[in-house]
């Protein structure tokens, strides 16, 4: 499955989400344990407030 560290940069998400038709992204910690998931909303949320940050 297609996972993500917990340590890795948000804007490696957009990318994996469109590349492998992904709702969601589990995080792992370097011990292959799962932290938490990053979802869809998650990331259009993030790329909204960012886009009106910039206005």
């Amino acid at each position: 499955p297609v996972t993500v560290l917990d340590t890795d940069k948000i804007e490696i998400l957009p990318e994996l989400i469109s590349k492998y038709d992904l709702l969601s992204i589990p995080v792992i910690n370097e011990q292959h344990q799962l932290e938490g998931m990053v979802l869809v909303e998650d990331i259009v949320e993030d790329l909204l407030d960012n886009r009106k940050s910039k206005i």
